[in-house]
């Protein structure tokens, strides 16, 4: 008990995090809320997420790996978006599906320069995250492996933003994907009104934001495997 109370204290109180944490019957639990919603990052910073999608493919084997961006306030439209990965001499347009997904291109040359991913808009207007998706998962269901993929992604172009400090509590933790110590929160294309697990004959509730817009699924629990599926249920559905 001490020592996950001090694990909760490195992040809340010395990384400036927003977090919170959550009693449970044996620990504390850092609930990751977001981080922040972040922009998009340098194209170097973002193939790191390539790199650790192959890392990590065991999770999610039949799947491929996209991004999706994503309003930072919730009914804004992002029909119309575009996206380019400009250096200093080169533009290179990135298709964008019309649900604003799109797959990272491997330039080369643009590998270790300073190109960026430009949009058509206020670039503090959108955020995004990764999307992985293995074939024959039904509509409305996410498979457990394809999230913890998706959180290997984010988290390698997320890591150069933090301080070593943070750094050294997250690694303390196990990281904020292999362990039941940290809750990260999946955004939600429509509002929730419920998340349920299906496992081993079961049917388990999983924790819904208050708003409703996120969901944190068990990516620690080791006893679930990574074809176990979660089903959303959306609000007036």
């Amino acid at each position: 008990m001490v020592g996950t109370r001090f694990l909760w204290f490195i992040v809340t109180c010395l990384l400036h995090l927003p977090v919170s944490a959550q009693e449970t019957e044996d620990h504390a639990v850092v609930n990751v809320q977001g981080l922040r919603n972040p922009e998009l990052k340098s194209y170097k910073t973002m193939l790191k997420g390539k790199a650790a999608f192959e890392r990590f493919h065991a999770l999610a084997p039949q799947a491929s790996l996209q991004y999706v961006l994503l309003p930072r306030e919730h009914g804004q439209s992002m029909d119309g978006v575009t996206l380019r990965i400009a250096g200093d001499a080169t533009s290179v347009p990135v298709d964008v599906d019309n649900e604003a997904r799109f797959a990272l291109p491997e330039i080369p040359a643009l590998a270790d320069t300073d190109a960026e991913l430009m949009l058509n808009r206020k670039r503090s207007s959108v955020t995004w995250r990764p999307d992985v998706r293995s074939p024959g998962v039904p509509p409305g269901f996410r498979r457990l492996g394809d999230l913890r993929l998706e959180c290997e992604v984010r988290w390698a172009v997320e890591y150069d933003d933090l301080i070593f400090v943070q750094r050294k509590a997250f690694a303390m933790l196990g990281g904020p994907c292999g362990t039941s110590l940290v809750a990260t929160h999946f955004l939600s294309p429509r509002r929730l009104k419920a998340v349920v697990l299906h496992a081993g004959g079961k049917d388990v509730g999983v924790t819904v934001a208050k708003n409703g817009w996120s969901f944190v699924p068990p990516l620690g629990d080791k006893a679930l495997g990574d074809d176990t599926l979660l089903e959303l249920r959306y609000d007036g559905s």
